[in-house]
């Protein structure tokens, strides 16, 4: 749930960025920054073994690029 959770701040602050907003692009490096030390912490107190903490990353962001998927085409059809 750790990294799920980061891994949909940094898919949001990812389509934010390629959306061209201001200012996303720093905000994203932190937030990579946050979620590299949180999914190490897990690491580092065997809570997690690598697929554990890469799998939550992947469903967090596909999460999100999934949701701006089907809300951008929502208002695309409509």
């Amino acid at each position: 749930m750790h990294t799920a959770g980061w891994g949909g701040a940094v898919g949001f602050l990812l389509i934010l960025t390629l959306q061209a907003v201001p200012g996303a692009l720093l905000i994203l490096l932190i937030t990579f920054l946050l979620a590299g030390w949180i999914g190490t912490s897990r690491l580092m107190l065997k809570a997690h073994i690598p697929a554990q903490i890469y799998t939550g990353y992947g469903v967090g962001i596909a999460m999100q690029v999934l949701s701006y998927f089907i809300i951008h085409f929502a208002f695309y059809l409509s």
